[in-house]
């Protein structure tokens, strides 16, 4: 299923799955998808300092951002789950 729906998918599904009213960081998600899809993740992105999955995860966040999914909560790379 994670295959199919790419790292960006997979990390905007983890990011629904969030009870309202939780928050999560940034490393929280890298943490799940670098257990999720060892094979995607173990790619390096452009840079040689960062995977591009993490490219990929922060869209996920600014995707959840736009559909109001998520709120920043004023703390670097914190996010809470809205209510639907």
């Amino acid at each position: 299923m994670y295959e199919q729906a790419g790292v960006r998918g997979c990390a905007l599904l983890w990011i629904r799955s969030h009870p309202v009213g939780a928050v999560f960081t940034n490393q929280e998600l890298y943490r799940y998808l670098g257990t999720e899809l060892p094979e995607a993740t173990s790619l390096r992105g452009d840079a040689d300092t960062e995977p591009r999955y993490y490219n990929d995860a922060r869209w996920a966040v600014q995707d959840g951002l736009h559909e109001k999914t998520i709120e920043h909560t004023g703390r670097r790379g914190e996010y809470r789950r809205l209510p639907d």
